[in-house]
């Protein structure tokens, strides 16, 4: 049999799914032993701007000040 992974983002999410999974009889295993959250804090000089200049350099979308103001006030 294969063994599906599975990576819930929180606790939450996962009890969205738990009866899904008692009804098809789905073993669960709680492995967060790897799952380790990155702490922006500690990160060097150089680390920092290298992620602003990936962020800079990424996908980039204009829109006008109406639309922003369309997007917010009406979303």
């Amino acid at each position: 049999m294969d063994t599906i992974r599975i990576k819930f983002n929180n606790e939450t999410d996962f009890y969205i799914f738990e009866p899904l999974f008692k009804q098809f009889k789905v073993k669960v295993y709680n492995d967060t032993k790897d799952i380790k959250e990155k702490d922006d804090s500690l990160m060097t000089k150089k680390e920092y701007f290298e992620m602003i200049d990936r962020a800079r350099a990424g996908k980039k979308h204009e829109i006008s000040r109406e639309e922003m103001r369309k997007m917010l006030l009406e979303g």
